[in-house]
């Protein structure tokens, strides 16, 4: 029986069919660490996002932030084989939030979930519209 896809994993093949589709891509790499200090332990999370309008940051962001070589973004959300419903209120909270400005939000658990979603918004650009990545 193949061992099961962790999410490092997916993650990896996600960014690395991105970038190769012309994409910029940037991985935000969230979570927590702990730390000692003087003797006592310390539980530190880092990267927040915050809303545009809100006081407080808000945990949730996705794994992958994405520029399509046509000018859309992608908000994908990667975990581990078969844990797809495992995302937090917080993370389906940023999900909507970019979907509600026009984002393409994915929670996905395979590669071949985005190559479908990155193939459908492909092929509905108007014809002549440029879908390969400006030089830099």
């Amino acid at each position: 029986m193949p061992k099961a896809q962790t999410e490092s994993s997916v993650l990896r093949e996600v960014f690395t069919y991105l970038v190769s589709q012309g994409f910029l891509v940037v991985r935000v790499n969230s979570g927590a660490i702990t730390q000692k200090h003087n003797g006592k332990e310390r539980h530190i999370r880092f990267v927040r996002w915050q809303e545009t309008g809100r006081r407080a940051s808000t945990r949730g962001l996705a794994d992958i932030l994405a520029l399509a070589p046509w000018g859309q973004f992608f908000a994908i959300e990667c975990k581990a084989r078969g844990k797809i419903g495992r995302t937090s209120e917080s993370q389906e909270a940023f999900l909507e939030a970019a979907e509600k400005r026009l984002a393409v939000a994915i929670i996905t658990d395979r590669l071949e979930d985005v190559v479908a979603a990155v193939a459908y918004h492909r092929s509905r650009q108007p014809p002549g519209h440029s879908s390969t990545p400006p030089l830099f």
